[in-house]
């Protein structure tokens, strides 16, 4: 084709699209389609027309809406990011102003408790701010510098360590809202005691002037930014512990949701608090007028973007207070798990959520069930059965009191309570679990007679497996973890695989399994252990200081009986979470057996394309 006879086939498209890119307004739609036939012209002129004029012309018109169109995508994120600040957070916070106002009074409270405890206990600033740095801040004074700290290393450094450390604390602060409220509750009261302790410890030293005004010239926005982060700990838990007439997965996708928008709303704000940490906080030498005004400007930006702001946008925005938020579609009541489709690993945690949602009722009550008994007859064995001083055991430190109640070595005889209730748990799992997967089952209850049945069927694999992971804990303990975790797989594994292999060919294929895709198993192994780890610190930093000393205030007990009502609840709870967590790894496994096997041998695959046939 000629160049003449090119230009005269297509000008009228060329001058449509330049007279589109000279308006003010453009139609992303109709730009991209006509980008993509001047591309195409574009092409066919460097081909035939490489050395004229007209590709150049072509190539500027292409260049000239690529830049329309990238500007149009930035300036929509633009839109978005304006919008969410302008109206969505502080819509969300002004839902959440009663979650606000609850975790300012718990930090407000948690203060006076830090400052009392320093005014009536001279070695409480010590116990929480640790007598390396009492010490240390005692020689700044001594010196003529007591706010040395802030000075003590670079600008940068400083800034870049307290912004992380910052948000973890926001982060660990809002998510402990999911251990149903306490966790929120308690990062706030800590902080909160911390906070009123290192405050007064300056008061005491006479140097209350000198240390507000630098120590509140970031904390204005750090301790703001930790404060609503608990409002958005409480707006998750809320969710969880209170789902109101919504269905509670409903309840906590849209609590998740609102906590997380807020924790985005105010990361900014933390980054900026470490910023003047790191390098205004130390311009100590500053006049003071110019730091309070820095201090009262923060708190005034605070008090209006967070409290006063959210109130207008409400009122002015009366139609997004009602508009309910979109939800994550539920899956049905009965969930039927595929064993013929390969599944990645984020699928197979979010099919065991499900999973644990048909069956939670049966699944929470047999876990409650069997920690009364495990939590009794372990600590009597321990206690009576050992003869074990019980000043040995206190509900505070649970790091040594779990230590001994699986120190199997030490206490043979524990193996016996735990045995048998690993046994119970895996065939409750494995008759459940069959059910879930069966296309064929609409029923959701939990039929005993079925079970018993099926526990029969299954007893011997299910005794020599429960051994071989109660053995686990005869070896050293970060050995034991390995060995538990792969002797639980290769358990699952056998058990599913077992209806069609003798016992021998069906452990070697199960082992063989754990290891043909390591890395799905290493993924859900980890998060599993994630859930175990955060359970094991909620005991550990929580349940003995409030939990404890409330049950036991309910129950009357001789003073004899004291210390064994203190192990028993401590071990009690315990073993609810690590059952509860026991199941929640035995159906991970169970799925990721069914995808494994899929993966190595695509059964589910030929039968899909047996299925077809031949035409």
């Amino acid at each position: 084709m000629k160049e003449t006879d090119f230009i005269e086939k297509n000008k009228h498209k060329w001058e449509e699209l330049e007279g589109l890119l000279k308006g003010k307004k453009k139609d992303p739609d109709l730009l991209s389609r006509l980008f993509i036939q001047v591309t195409d012209d574009l092409s066919f002129s460097r081909t035939y027309y490489k050395n004229r004029s007209i590709r150049v012309y072509l190539n500027d018109i292409a260049r000239k809406i690529f830049n329309s169109l990238h500007k149009k995508s930035f300036s929509g994120v633009k839109e978005k990011f304006v919008s969410f600040c302008k109206v969505d957070l502080p819509i969300i916070l002004y839902q959440s102003r009663k979650d606000l106002l609850v975790s300012f009074l718990v930090f407000t409270a948690a203060v006076l408790v830090g400052v009392f405890s320093t005014i009536y206990s001279p070695d409480f600033t010590a116990s929480i701010l640790g007598e390396g740095y009492v010490a240390m801040t005692k020689a700044n004074i001594a010196s003529g510098d007591p706010m040395a700290v802030y000075k003590g290393r670079g600008a940068t450094d400083m800034f870049s360590s307290i912004a992380f450390n910052n948000l973890r604390v926001a982060a660990l602060t809002f998510a402990s809202g999911g251990l149903l409220l306490i966790g929120t509750l308690y990062v706030l009261v800590y902080n909160g005691i911390m906070v009123g302790t290192f405050q007064y410890f300056f008061v005491q030293e006479g140097l209350f002037k000198e240390s507000a005004l630098t120590i509140w010239m970031h904390g204005t926005l750090e301790i703001s930014a930790i404060i609503i982060a608990g409002a958005a700990g409480i707006t998750l838990g809320k969710g969880i512990v209170f789902p109101g007439t919504l269905p509670r997965i409903y309840s906590i996708q849209k609590s998740a949701k609102r906590g997380v928008k807020i924790m985005l709303g105010i990361s900014p704000i933390i980054v900026l608090a470490a910023l003047i940490e790191g390098f205004i906080t130390r311009l100590t030498e500053a006049p003071d007028i110019l730091r309070l005004f820095f201090i009262l400007l923060c708190l005034a930006y605070v008090i209006f973007y967070f409290v006063i702001y959210p109130i207008r946008v409400a009122r002015s925005n009366p139609e997004k207070l009602k508009k309910d938020e979109k939800l994550i579609k539920l899956p049905q009541s009965k969930v039927n798990i595929s064993t013929d489709i390969p599944k990645k690993p984020p699928v197979i945690l979010s099919e065991t959520i499900q999973g644990l949602k048909v069956y939670f009722k049966p699944i929470l009550f047999f876990t409650l069930l069997l920690s009364v008994f495990q939590a009794f007859s372990s600590t009597y064995i321990v206690t009576y059965g050992f003869g074990s001083d019980w000043s040995m055991f206190y509900y505070d430190d649970i790091n040594g009191f779990l230590s001994t109640l699986l120190d199997f070595a030490s206490y043979p005889m524990l193996i016996i309570p735990n045995f048998l209730v690993l046994v119970l748990i895996i065939s409750f799992w494995f008759y459940l679990f069959k059910r879930l997967c069966d296309p064929k089952s609409e029923e959701t209850t939990f039929k005993l007679s079925e079970s018993i049945s099926v526990f029969k069927k299954n007893l011997f694999s299910i005794v020599i497996g429960a051994l071989v992971v109660c053995s686990a804990f005869f070896l050293p303990i970060s050995f034991a973890i390995v060995v538990f975790f792969l002797s639980i797989a290769a358990f699952v594994y056998h058990l599913l695989n077992s209806q069609n292999k003798n016992i021998k060919n069906s452990l070697s294929y199960s082992i063989r399994l754990v290891f043909y895709q390591f890395s799905s198993y290493a993924i859900v192994t980890f998060f599993v252990g994630v859930v175990l780890i955060l359970a094991y610190s909620f005991c550990n930093g929580l349940l003995g200081q409030f939990l404890i000393q409330p049950i036991r205030a309910s129950i009357w007990v001789s003073e004899a009986y004291e210390a064994f009502l203190d192990i028993g609840i401590l071990f009690f709870i315990y073993s609810v979470l690590v059952n509860f967590s026991l199941f929640f790894l035995l159906i991970a496994y169970g799925i990721n057996y069914y995808s494994l096997q899929e993966i190595e041998s695509a059964n589910g695959l030929r039968k899909k394309v047996n299925s077809i046939g031949y035409h």
